[in-house]
């Protein structure tokens, strides 16, 4: 898909920006991103809709309507598109004899919106950051209550003991960390210390360094091995999500375990609760 149509519906004539074309190497270079700034975003202004999209023929309202809701779908891909695809997108538009130019406040709009977009990724990969240190906190909080003995006690799950499901978040925390820095000599563990109080200061480290993020650092690439020694490269926010996620899952088998072994008080660390206590302050 190497041409796109970005057309904008008024409830008076139809004014329609000229096309926009991408070469398709640039859309195979970074598929999500850049067939998406070819697409466009959808968004109401005043009395107008801004449809960019359809391919080759006017678009409606209603005609766009599938379009743009499949466009929401991808949403979170938008959230991370760099500021300079769509200055790039917005070199292209030109007009041509039979078509109105695209009016500047149109241009603006689309740019603040991208813009916006892009910067409230960074916002959510710090929010996740210091979702996952307060969710952390809240288990270190209390399994310090409980003994040695118990952190120890084997449990049927992916690691055998609450001790052991800790560290592991410790040490995949501390990997990543260093993996976004683009240090290739991974420790591992990530320190000889089993003291669950040793989880706590990787856990910072990480927020440490995505409260430092920017558009364009979350968005570049990083080669990196895996434990195995494979090659890898993604963008930084691929691998951000990928360390919360993880931290996630097995926090939720240390619910688990706790239940298993009988404790009470057991930590409720959902999103939607740590969210809620930042509103109550």
């Amino acid at each position: 898909m190497a041409n796109a149509d970005t057309r904008l519906s008024t409830p008076g004539p139809r004014i329609r920006c000229a096309s926009i074309r991408l070469a398709a190497s640039t859309i195979s270079a970074k598929p999500p991103v850049s067939v998406l700034a070819t697409l466009g975003l959808a968004e109401n202004s005043g009395d107008s809709l801004i449809s960019a999209a359809t391919v080759g023929k006017p678009c409606s309202v209603s005609s766009s309507t599938a379009f743009t809701n499949t466009l929401a779908s991808l949403s979170s891909v938008i959230l991370f598109l760099p500021n300079s695809v769509a200055i790039m997108v917005f070199g292209f538009l030109r007009s041509s004899t039979d078509r109105v130019p695209c009016p500047m406040n149109i241009r603006d709009l689309f740019l603040t919106r991208l813009s916006t977009c892009a910067m409230s990724g960074v916002l959510l990969l710090r929010q996740l950051a210091a979702y996952s240190r307060w969710a952390n906190t809240r288990f270190l909080d209390r399994l310090s209550e409980e003994t040695e003995e118990l952190l120890d006690r084997p449990v049927a799950s992916s690691f055998p003991s609450l001790r052991a499901t800790c560290l592991h978040i410790r040490d995949a925390e501390s990997a990543w960390t260093l993996r976004l820095q683009g240090i290739s000599t991974i420790p591992w563990p990530a320190e000889p210390a089993t003291t669950l109080a040793s989880w706590q200061k990787y856990t910072q480290a990480l927020v440490a360094l995505v409260d430092q993020a920017t558009e364009e650092w979350s968005s570049a690439s990083v080669v990196y091995h895996d434990l195995r020694g494979n090659r890898h490269e993604q963008p930084r926010w691929e691998m951000l999500l990928h360390c919360f996620n993880h931290s996630t899952q097995h926090r939720g088998q240390l619910i688990t375990m706790m239940r298993t072994l009988g404790l009470d008080r057991i930590p409720a660390t959902d999103l939607i609760v740590y969210q809620r206590s930042l509103r109550q302050g």
